[in-house]
């Protein structure tokens, strides 16, 4: 076979490809509410740092926002930044999206006149 025939076999397959994922839905993590005492919640399925922000779905339809404060094993333990009415066991918990670190820090860039 030619290379041009080849170029046009891969080229064609690349295409067939791409269109079979397009209309793929994006997988998402997420883990669900184990716990609720006073404002603290627990939750697992989820591996997330201290300071990661969640997005708690309620049945009735609301949301409710909250930021990792702890773990312990296999749990996370998050606490609302809002109002938390209507929290039931089981109810999914997905992470929300982190801004990319910036190229080439390793910490958090701080802004200029900080140390």
């Amino acid at each position: 076979m030619s290379a041009p025939a080849a170029r046009h076999r891969w080229s064609e397959y690349v295409e067939r490809c791409v269109e079979s994922v397009a209309g793929a839905s994006p997988f998402r993590v997420n883990g669900h509410l184990t716990r609720a005492a006073g404002l603290v919640m627990e939750a697992a399925g989820l591996q997330l740092p201290v300071g990661h922000g969640c997005t708690v779905y309620l049945p009735n339809g609301h949301i409710v926002s909250a930021e990792v404060v702890g773990f312990s094993g296999d749990c996370i333990f998050l606490m609302p930044t809002e109002d938390a009415y209507g929290l039931a066991p089981g109810v999914k918990v997905y992470p929300t999206e982190q801004p990319p670190p910036c190229p080439g820090c390793a910490r958090r860039c701080l802004p200029t006149g900080e140390p």
